[in-house]
């Protein structure tokens, strides 16, 4: 009797995609939302939802800006709450209309880190690196803030 190995060949290819795709589902749910293109888009977004924006300014070079995006903004923690209650953007002070941004918002040092109204005015910030609980603490005051 000859065996038909093409189903189980088929079976298997079907697990692996799945599993695939379970994976890349996953690992979208674990990183910070952030509005694609320009603070403008951020704050109609803002407007949209009736969420104040997070914005982060940070630079190539860096260091602190790096060590927040790696070790603060990948934590599940951070991400869970940023994502529920802010509109999230980031901008690069150099490029596009980061050297724009920085002059508005007179930010003298990275990582600045802005809590911004849908109308578009500071209204809680902070700069450089703190870790997930020190972050989700000032986080957090700055969503009573909005509420308020």
């Amino acid at each position: 009797m000859k065996k038909n190995i093409w189903f189980p060949a088929l079976l298997t290819l079907t697990f692996f995609a799945f599993a695939a795709y379970g994976s890349a589902t996953a690992d979208n749910h674990k990183k910070l939302k952030t509005v694609d293109g320009s603070f403008e888009a951020a704050l109609e977004y803002a407007a949209e939802t009736q969420k104040p924006v997070f914005v982060m300014a940070h630079a190539e070079w860096c260091g602190a800006c790096r060590r927040l995006e790696r070790n603060t903004l990948s934590d599940g923690e951070v991400i869970g709450f940023m994502n529920a209650n802010f509109v999230n953007f980031d901008f690069d002070i150099e490029k596009g209309e980061g050297p724009e941004l920085v002059e508005k918002f007179n930010i003298q040092r990275t990582p600045s880190l802005l809590f911004i109204t849908p109308d578009g005015e500071v209204f809680h910030s902070f700069t450089g690196y703190k870790n997930a609980r020190n972050f989700l603490s000032e986080a957090d005051e700055a969503a009573k803030k909005f509420e308020n």
